[in-house]
Protein backbone atom coordinates (compact mmCIF):
# COMPACT_ATOMS: atom_id res chain seq x y z
CA UNK A 1 0.00 0.00 0.00
CA UNK A 2 2.85 2.21 0.43
CA UNK A 3 4.63 1.59 -2.73
CA UNK A 4 1.12 2.52 -4.22
CA UNK A 5 1.06 5.61 -2.41
CA UNK A 6 4.67 6.37 -2.97
CA UNK A 7 3.99 5.52 -6.55
CA UNK A 8 0.76 7.82 -6.81
CA UNK A 9 2.11 10.96 -5.60
CA UNK A 10 5.25 10.82 -7.49
CA UNK A 11 2.54 10.66 -10.72
CA UNK A 12 0.38 13.72 -9.28
CA UNK A 13 4.47 15.42 -8.54
CA UNK A 14 5.14 14.65 -12.49
CA UNK A 15 2.27 15.81 -13.79
CA UNK A 16 1.78 19.22 -11.91
CA UNK A 17 5.43 19.92 -12.89
CA UNK A 18 4.77 19.29 -16.47
CA UNK A 19 2.30 21.73 -15.81
CA UNK A 20 4.27 24.17 -14.47
CA UNK A 21 7.06 24.17 -17.09
CA UNK A 22 4.26 24.27 -19.80
CA UNK A 23 2.88 27.26 -18.03
CA UNK A 24 5.96 29.24 -17.65
CA UNK A 25 7.07 28.75 -21.58
CA UNK A 26 3.36 30.20 -22.36
CA UNK A 27 3.70 32.82 -20.00
CA UNK A 28 6.95 34.00 -21.69
CA UNK A 29 5.64 33.54 -25.30
CA UNK A 30 2.50 35.87 -24.03
CA UNK A 31 4.80 38.47 -22.76
CA UNK A 32 7.10 38.74 -25.72
CA UNK A 33 6.46 40.44 -28.63
CA UNK A 34 4.69 39.42 -32.05
CA UNK A 35 7.26 39.72 -34.41
CA UNK A 36 7.81 39.61 -38.53
CA UNK A 37 10.81 39.97 -40.66
CA UNK A 38 11.98 38.40 -43.65
CA UNK A 39 12.98 35.03 -43.38
CA UNK A 40 14.59 31.88 -45.15
CA UNK A 41 13.24 28.27 -44.34
CA UNK A 42 16.86 26.02 -43.35
CA UNK A 43 15.53 22.85 -42.06
CA UNK A 44 12.79 20.95 -40.62
CA UNK A 45 12.65 17.75 -38.35
CA UNK A 46 10.27 15.71 -36.65
CA UNK A 47 10.42 15.03 -32.65
CA UNK A 48 8.21 12.68 -31.01
CA UNK A 49 6.33 13.88 -28.24
CA UNK A 50 7.20 12.40 -24.32
CA UNK A 51 6.03 12.12 -20.95
CA UNK A 52 8.12 11.59 -18.02
CA UNK A 53 10.93 10.02 -20.37
CA UNK A 54 8.11 7.24 -22.39
CA UNK A 55 7.67 8.40 -26.30
CA UNK A 56 4.29 8.82 -26.86
CA UNK A 57 2.12 8.91 -30.31
CA UNK A 58 2.09 12.75 -30.39
CA UNK A 59 4.60 14.43 -32.92
CA UNK A 60 5.50 17.98 -32.67
CA UNK A 61 6.57 19.67 -36.43
CA UNK A 62 9.65 21.97 -36.00
CA UNK A 63 11.25 24.42 -38.28
CA UNK A 64 14.39 26.03 -38.35
CA UNK A 65 14.19 29.50 -40.02
CA UNK A 66 17.30 31.75 -40.98
CA UNK A 67 16.78 35.42 -40.26
CA UNK A 68 18.01 38.44 -41.99
CA UNK A 69 20.03 39.45 -39.38
CA UNK A 70 21.44 35.92 -39.09
CA UNK A 71 19.45 34.78 -36.29
CA UNK A 72 18.31 31.61 -36.32
CA UNK A 73 14.82 30.61 -34.84
CA UNK A 74 12.91 27.43 -34.13
CA UNK A 75 9.64 27.10 -33.99
CA UNK A 76 6.07 24.89 -33.76
CA UNK A 77 4.68 24.75 -37.04
CA UNK A 78 1.15 21.99 -38.01
CA UNK A 79 1.56 19.18 -39.55
CA UNK A 80 0.39 21.57 -42.78
CA UNK A 81 2.80 23.74 -42.90
CA UNK A 82 5.33 21.67 -42.02
CA UNK A 83 4.10 19.92 -45.57
CA UNK A 84 3.77 22.76 -47.33
CA UNK A 85 7.03 25.03 -46.76
CA UNK A 86 10.44 23.77 -48.00
CA UNK A 87 14.01 24.35 -47.24
CA UNK A 88 15.43 27.37 -49.14
CA UNK A 89 11.94 29.27 -49.28
CA UNK A 90 11.48 32.61 -48.91
CA UNK A 91 9.30 35.03 -47.15
CA UNK A 92 7.80 37.67 -44.36
CA UNK A 93 7.41 35.44 -41.07
CA UNK A 94 5.39 36.47 -37.94
CA UNK A 95 6.26 34.62 -34.82
CA UNK A 96 6.27 34.91 -30.87
CA UNK A 97 8.26 33.60 -28.91
CA UNK A 98 8.24 29.51 -29.88
CA UNK A 99 4.69 30.33 -31.62
CA UNK A 100 4.98 30.47 -35.36
CA UNK A 101 1.76 32.83 -36.25
CA UNK A 102 2.45 32.91 -40.31
CA UNK A 103 4.83 32.72 -43.27
CA UNK A 104 4.03 34.64 -46.55
CA UNK A 105 6.48 33.43 -48.68
CA UNK A 106 8.35 35.95 -51.32
CA UNK A 107 6.70 35.89 -55.26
Amino acid sequence: MEKLLAFLIIGIVAVLWTCYQNWIHRDKDDKGPELTGHATVKGHRVVQGGFMGKATSRWNYMMTFALSDGEEVELYVTDDVFATLKVGQSGQLTWQGKRFYHFDPDA
